[in-house]
């Protein structure tokens, strides 16, 4: 498959780029200017605000309210990047975009990141109708692209891409990408939903890619580079089993009730093999909980944040959790 810019067919889309923010203004700033920047311009950038409490919106207002080219939507409360992504997706889509590129507010893409996207456009007649930027940190892809494995669902249900892949290859066909520098053709959503707004964060891009894949094809395009510019800093790590694990502070705890609540409901409506499913579960929860008697404190908070997770992801009922996503 060769590629070649179709100028004609890039130009007459429209595309709307829908980002998430939450309590980081300056950031949130850094990544307006680099879309507004882009070689290949933007129609509409949607802000989802997730109901922010450090002047977020006052500052959107203050400098970008006369600016056509944005629209800012107030959240009356938090509901995660799954429920942010979900509002501004939709009001995208209301608005009849062509295509939709999803952004955190600490991601800074490159000036041509979005041309060098667009450069695929006329392959939609292969079916390709997802095309995702490369994620870098620290100057190294990050491991959030790759081929979703619904057979070996533990640790993770996808195999990231291996770095050194992104140095040789136009384009790599993924089926897995975490929303950051996603963009989507309005037809795959309207073919296979909007993301899932109950998972709330961590998983929910996995439920919808698992989606997305059955519908349309996903290009991972490498020199499209989108700068995640607030992962990777000041973390802490401990070794369990030849393994190293981030060690989470106490009230940040509660990113692991979501992680293991949606991926157990997951796992539960799409994994392939029951078998290895349950089994991989036991493994990761005997990890987690040797983890934090030997390692963590508030060790009673953490193991009920757990066991309500559990509790919670085997709760759900499969068919009404899935309606949230149409």
């Amino acid at each position: 498959m060769d590629i070649k810019q179709n100028d004609n067919q890039s130009k007459k889309y429209r595309i709307a780029v829908v980002i998430c923010s939450f309590n980081r203004k300056l950031l949130l700033k850094q990544c307006i200017q680099s879309l507004l920047r882009q070689t290949k311009e933007v129609d509409k950038i949607f802000i989802v605000d997730n109901h922010s409490t450090n002047g977020t919106i006052y500052f959107l207002e203050k400098n970008y309210s006369n600016n056509s080219k944005i629209e800012i939507i107030k959240l009356k409360e938090n509901l995660g990047s799954a429920g942010a992504f979900y509002t501004g997706i939709k009001k995208a889509l209301q608005e009849k975009f062509d295509w939709i590129w999803l952004m955190d507010d600490d991601a800074l893409a490159q000036p041509d990141a979005l041309e060098k996207l667009s450069n695929w456009f006329s392959f939609k007649k292969n079916n390709v109708l997802g095309l995702a930027s490369a994620i870098i940190n620290h100057s190294m892809p990050m491991l959030n692209r790759g081929i979703l494995d619904l057979d070996n669902f533990w640790p993770l249900p996808f195999k990231p891409i291996k770095p050194e892949l992104y140095k040789n290859n136009k384009y790599i066909e993924i089926n897995f990408a975490a929303s950051i520098g996603l963009l989507l053709s309005s037809d795959l959503i309207k073919s296979a939903g909007i993301i899932n707004k109950k998972l709330f964060v961590y998983g929910d891009d996995v439920e919808w890619c698992i989606r997305l894949s059955r519908y349309g094809r996903i290009f991972l395009i490498p020199d499209s580079i989108v700068i995640h510019n607030n992962l990777g800093s000041n973390l802490n790590f401990r070794k369990l089993l030849f393994k190293k694990y981030q060690i989470v502070p106490i009230e940040n705890f509660h990113r692991y009730y979501y992680a293991y609540r949606n991926l157990i409901y997951i796992g539960r409506l799409y994994s392939t093999n029951r078998f290895k499913f349950f089994v991989g579960l036991i493994i990761q929860l005997i990890k987690m909980f040797i983890g934090i008697f030997l390692f963590d404190n508030n060790k009673i908070k953490r193991i009920k944040i757990l066991f309500t997770a559990i509790r919670d992801g085997f709760k759900i009922n499969l068919q009404d959790f899935q309606k949230f996503s149409n």
